[in-house]
């Protein structure tokens, strides 16, 4: 990569800077995946034109996403957008009473899958009885189409993005872009409505640090229902022009350290347990073209730190801390004086305080661990459909998002991760 970073495009929804971007080249490469090969930015376009009047027709103002990380989920979840329907990105790892909790909760009437996830899920044991009746397989729907309507869309993939363009200004910036849930580890979860504006601000503070170059290739393995996969392997990538080499399972590290390998990946992405599991998997030629580890979602424990250091001597961890409901990212170490064990500075739209864990009205002595409480684009205007506690406190005569997590102040408004409250 070249010291050159990317920028987003002006627009205030995810599929006008979207577009805006494939129009700076629609024949560069983007995403690829084992299934689909590389495609390029004309290549999504189609399936977006191809796919977007199915989507309309179906019944509801939302619709389920039922997919793991990769090219048919980034295609799906911008022709739901371009359909005028809200993804809802459906969790299948969270037991069948979660299931059904989070689609009723967001009134989902249709969920788009794909029947070989189905058939490999089911056979793991996964219980998706109460997305029974609700599945629409991707392949039925390919099937359904006429090589005449294919044509047709490929012509107008070629000549005219008019119908698509329409369609993105129909869109409000302050519209939810997706809908996401909290894990459900306290309680059931709850529906997280996430804006163009709030993932949008988030994907510009990330552009704005340079993490990502002209030149970076990414490795995306985080499913879309994940706020750090949803933001920086699906939307990021597409609205900054990075391409991204996707593989459906988190878990198969022997072949995600193949693909690195294969397709010169120079950024991979993901937890801790994840990366270290491919450090452990890999040879150090196969994790040779990597020059950044960007973590998050839990702590980066210091053996995965070591591991990754010994695979890749040349390689910088990235460790950082997000939050669904902030879209995600809160705070990330910088490349070039990244602190080992911390979660780096808050990046640029981020207001933040660290407050006394007993008055929660008082600023935490400097030094001393403090709740951490945010402010800013990024951060989501409240749950669906929730009568519980308020997620946000009143502190310094404003509002803030009250995070629940415990951080400690260092030298240069570094922060670091002290616990749960």
């Amino acid at each position: 990569p070249c010291a050159e970073p990317l920028d987003l495009p002006p627009g205030g929804t995810i599929p006008e800077v979207f577009l805006a971007q494939a129009r700076r080249g629609a024949n560069r490469p983007i995403v690829a995946d084992q299934a689909s090969g590389m495609r390029t930015y004309r290549d999504v376009v189609l399936g977006v034109m191809v796919l977007r009047p199915l989507i309309e027709r179906m019944p509801g103002d939302r619709v389920g996403i039922l997919l793991p990380a990769g090219v048919a989920a980034d295609i799906v979840y911008m022709a739901t957008l371009l359909a005028g329907k809200t993804p809802v990105m459906v969790n299948w790892t969270v037991g069948a009473r979660n299931i059904k909790h989070c689609l009723s909760l967001a009134g989902v009437k249709r969920v788009l899958t794909a029947r070989r996830l189905v058939e490999r899920l089911k056979a793991q044991g996964v219980d998706l009885a109460p997305a029974e009746g609700m599945l629409v397989h991707l392949e039925d729907l390919a099937d359904g189409v006429s090589k005449l309507t294919k044509l047709a869309a490929a012509v107008a993939s070629r000549l005219s993005w008019a119908s698509l363009d329409k369609a993105a200004a129909r869109l409000s910036p302050d519209a939810p872009a997706v809908i996401l849930f909290t894990s459900g580890s306290e309680a059931m979860p709850k529906a997280v409505p996430l804006t163009h504006a709030n993932i949008l601000a988030n994907a510009r503070d990330i552009a704005a640090l340079e993490i990502i170059r002209r030149g970076d290739r990414l490795l995306g393995f985080l499913p879309p229902f994940h706020s750090f996969g949803l933001t920086v392997t699906t939307v990021l990538p597409l609205c900054l022009g990075a391409p991204v080499a996707h593989h459906p399972d988190p878990t198969e590290a022997a072949t995600l350290a193949r693909i690195i390998e294969a397709y010169r990946t120079t950024i991979m992405v993901g937890t801790p347990t994840f990366l270290d599991a491919i450090a452990r998997a890999a040879t150090a030629e196969q994790l040779s073209s990597l020059r950044l580890a960007v973590t998050g979602a839990e702590k980066c424990p210091e053996r995965t730190y070591d591991r990754l250091e010994q695979v890749n001597p040349n390689m910088e961890v990235l460790e950082g801390y997000g939050v669904t409901e902030c879209s995600p990212i809160v705070s990330v170490n910088r490349p070039g004086r990244s602190r080992r064990g911390t979660i780096g500075e808050p990046v640029g739209s981020i207001q933040w305080a660290i407050v006394d864990v007993e008055t929660q009205s008082l600023r935490a002595e400097h030094g001393r661990a403090g709740m951490l409480l945010v402010r800013g684009p990024s951060v989501f205007g409240g749950y669906m459909h929730y009568d519980g506690p308020s997620p946000f406190a009143e502190f310094d005569g404003r509002q803030w998002y009250r995070t629940g997590d415990l951080v400690v102040e260092e030298p240069g408004h570094v922060l670091r991760f002290s616990g749960r409250l």
